[in-house]
């Protein structure tokens, strides 16, 4: 399976051994030569001795955008590796593997215990954007699978409940493929019994979800290929998780508890050790000519109180500068933006618009109303063009096109987009937000602090039918002209994007 997390000069790929099966020897990335040549391009590496799901390796980025094709392979049949001996170098790994895949094409090499065998864009390929589109699928909230609603992991079984919306990822691949996929959210639950059977070892709890979640075949298959940006929700921690204040009685548990769910994170989905070496959770990459910014509005939120709320943030100052010089840079351009986080951001709550308290509840960005209102305010002072917001955690599927306007000046309309996904699999339906929680349609006035125009924010919601899923969005260029739209894949699929009214929503 191919994770990453890009720097300036490298592209971390993590790859993990299919369970079951002994461990790899070495890791090999391979990529074809030029058309018509029978020979490969290797990077590899000895495989680490230590036990882990996914193993993380630096490839350099100079390597991965001279092609556009690669896919990981494990040498783990003793009859087909080279002699494992200490001080073996890498051009005798390379040139045994030649041997041993002469004459092959690149579709040849599934059967030969690829995890990746499809094409891929490397987020920094350069490509015409007149001549191609870029489709970025986002999905969140995954519960875990047991014995009853999961996939057995030996014989050829039918997907199981818990399995089924993996399942259609990796079916829309084969047809249809990825150029990367935000899972922004829930990925694993270490609260899933919500305490009554919770383990209480640290590794039981945190990292075992994780263990538990990457070992599982759909979900190897359908995260393989294209790049995959992650980022953690609530439940990696546990449920609705906030700070609290230094005088409360579990003040010091609070803590653990996030340094414990930031730790499993960084292992398992960035190959960082979550101390103070490692990066903030959110960043921002390029993928082709998109721009996204991977937001975190989970571990950087502030403390609410009454007396606080008109203040209080839900992201870090340097997060939030960060998110304003990436608008400043990218607003101005019709390509389009994607800011992705777990909370959403729009509609807003029947009870947040009734008292304080009632957005004192809200786990989302009408529970923090002044983060809501500077960033909507950010949107029409930058001008921004072509923004759409992805997000997850209530389990339901909705679109909100959201105008924000200034009756001063009614040409410098900014419209942006909030896309917030269903989940893959919620099998509780205690646990899902309804249509009637939410404001579908409103106008209210934007009270940021460094507005000094009269902003007035205009919402418009759609919501595709319900049920478990994931939403792709797809951007296409033609003539130097941008169209988006979105799709909710809730049902099998043999090719191209749902065009059903009931699940496919034109954006731009």
């Amino acid at each position: 399976m191919v994770l990453h997390q890009g720097s300036d000069d490298v592209v971390r790929v993590g790859v993990g051994p299919s369970p079951g099966e002994c461990p790899p020897t070495f890791a090999v990335l391979v990529a074809p030569a030029l058309p018509g040549s029978d020979r490969w391009h290797l990077q590899a590496w000895c495989w680490p001795a230590t036990h882990a799901t996914v193993h993380f390796f630096d490839i350099p980025d100079g390597w991965l955008q001279a092609h556009d094709r690669c896919a990981a392979l494990l040498l783990t049949d003793p009859s087909s590796t080279p002699d494992c001996v200490p001080g073996l170098d890498h051009p005798g790994i390379a040139e045994e593997i030649q041997r041993h895949l002469e004459g092959r094409r690149f579709q040849d090499l599934a059967p030969l215990n690829l995890l990746s065998a499809r094409q891929t864009r490397w987020p920094n390929q350069h490509r015409d954007p007149d001549a191609q589109g870029i489709q970025i699928a986002v999905a969140s909230c995954q519960y875990a699978s047991g014995m009853i609603d999961g996939q057995p992991r030996v014989g050829q079984w039918a997907p199981g409940p818990a399995d089924l919306s993996y399942h259609r990822l990796g079916q829309w691949q084969k047809h249809s493929p990825l150029d990367a996929i935000l899972l922004v959210g829930d990925q694993v639950y270490s609260d899933a019994t919500a305490g009554l059977f919770d383990p209480t070892a640290v590794d039981d709890r945190y990292h075992g979800p994780y263990r538990h979640w990457l070992s599982r075949p759909v979900v190897r298959q359908a995260l393989a290929g294209p790049m995959v940006h992650t980022l953690p929700d609530d439940h990696e921690f546990h449920d609705n998780w906030s700070p609290i204040g230094a005088l409360h009685a579990r003040f010091g548990d609070n803590n653990r508890v996030r340094r414990s769910g930031l730790a499993a994170y960084f292992a398992h989905l960035r190959g960082h050790t979550a101390d103070h070496h490692a990066p903030p959770v959110w960043y921002h990459f390029q993928q082709g000519p998109l721009a996204c910014f991977m937001m975190d509005t989970r571990t950087e939120r502030e403390r609410r109180q009454a007396r606080t709320l008109g203040q209080a943030r839900i992201m870090s100052s340097a997060q939030k500068q960060a998110l304003n010089d990436w608008l400043a840079t990218h607003a101005s351009t019709w390509t389009p933006k994607v800011l992705a986080g777990p909370s959403m951001l729009l509609p807003r709550r029947h009870t947040s618009l009734a008292d304080e308290a009632g957005a004192l509840q809200s786990d989302a960005w009408d529970g923090y109303p002044a983060a809501l209102h500077g960033l909507l305010a950010r949107l029409w002072h930058h001008q921004a063009r072509h923004v759409v917001f992805v997000s997850g955690d209530e389990h339901l599927g909705c679109v909100c096109q959201i105008t924000i306007s200034c009756p001063e000046a009614p040409e410098r309309d900014v419209t942006a987009w909030s896309v917030h996904c269903p989940a893959l699999y919620a099998p509780f339906p205690f646990a899902n937000s309804r249509r009637e929680d939410f404001v579908p349609r409103e106008s209210f006035r934007l009270l940021a602090p460094q507005n000094d125009a009269n902003l007035v924010c205009h919402v418009d919601t759609w919501y595709p039918r319900s049920g478990d899923g994931f939403s792709v969005l797809d951007f296409q260029c033609q003539q130097g002209r941008w169209q988006g739209q979105v799709s909710f894949v809730q049902d099998d699929l043999t090719t191209g994007l749902p065009q059903s009214p009931e699940v496919c929503r034109t954006l731009f």
